[in-house]
């Protein structure tokens, strides 16, 4: 809301994100639902698998991330349009109140992520009709825009190891 010019206070920031320490937003503070998002993105500080990246979407954004992939065509696979335009079977695992995503190692910057640890993945739908589309995104203007976002809505989170959002 801060960024429509309508917010009564201002959340404390550090390098363009919620310092640690700032609560999110309760639910009565959000602007938009998670029911009305069409995109979902989780930060790469930390994931699991060891060969593969293995992205997990808190709870909240993993309801989101659910809705957007709807019903796994495969099993527990999901066909994703990636960045370089290429289709790929990702797996996805919606459990034990988070929701994770297996990234293929041939996804763009999956290299760069499992180095790094940095940068989001964002997962969005455009259309009904359309595959999902799925991008990591290096820390930047285009990772910022996203972030910020989630953060003028009230659509962001945080848990010990990332944080996460949805708009």
């Amino acid at each position: 809301m801060i960024a429509l010019g309508v917010a009564d206070n201002f959340p404390k920031m550090v390098d363009g994100a919620p310092k640690r320490g700032v609560a999110p937003p309760r639910s009565e503070q959000k602007a938009i639902s998670e029911t009305a998002a069409l995109a979902a993105w989780a930060g790469l500080h930390s994931f699991t698998g060891q060969y593969t990246l293995q992205v997990e979407f808190p709870k909240v954004a993993g309801g989101v991330l659910n809705r957007i992939l709807g019903r796994p065509a495969h099993g527990s696979a999901v066909d994703i349009n990636c960045a370089d335009r290429e289709t790929r079977e990702f797996k996805y695992y919606p459990d034990n109140g988070m929701f994770r995503l297996n990234i293929p190692n041939e996804v763009p910057l999956v290299d760069w992520a499992l180095e790094h640890k940095a940068g989001i993945a964002y997962v969005e739908r455009s259309t009904a009709e359309d595959n999902p589309h799925f991008k990591i995104l290096k820390p930047g203007r285009s990772m910022m825009d996203i972030m910020e976002r989630s953060f003028a809505l009230g659509t962001w989170g945080r848990t010990p190891t990332r944080l996460y959002g949805w708009c």
